[in-house]
């Protein structure tokens, strides 16, 4: 509703295209947590499991730990380690 608000004063084609990207934000911002591992194990069912990883100032996770899940995953986390991830780091001065 707030967003509709914010967007009262466009036209016709600028809401249909503002609308048109809301409507895309989901998939591109799970593209965009998206990295691609390599094989990590052979099943033929699918698994999850949750992840933690730390970064400090760096793409690549300082830390990555297994928190749950299939257990066959565990050793994901060495290879989260080893991935660049699009995170960005901005230092705030007070």
């Amino acid at each position: 509703m707030r967003l509709a608000k914010l967007a009262g004063d466009l036209g016709p084609a600028e809401k249909s295209g503002a609308e048109k990207d809301i409507a895309q934000a989901p998939a591109e911002l799970a593209q965009a947590r998206t990295v691609k591992l390599g094989p990590i194990i052979i099943s033929s069912k699918p698994v999850s499991a949750g992840l933690n990883l730390v970064f400090d100032s760096s793409p690549r996770p300082e830390r990555a730990e297994f928190v749950d899940g299939d257990e066959s995953l565990r050793s994901a986390a060495e290879q989260l380690r080893e991935k660049d991830f699009p995170v960005r780091f901005r230092m705030c001065h007070p």
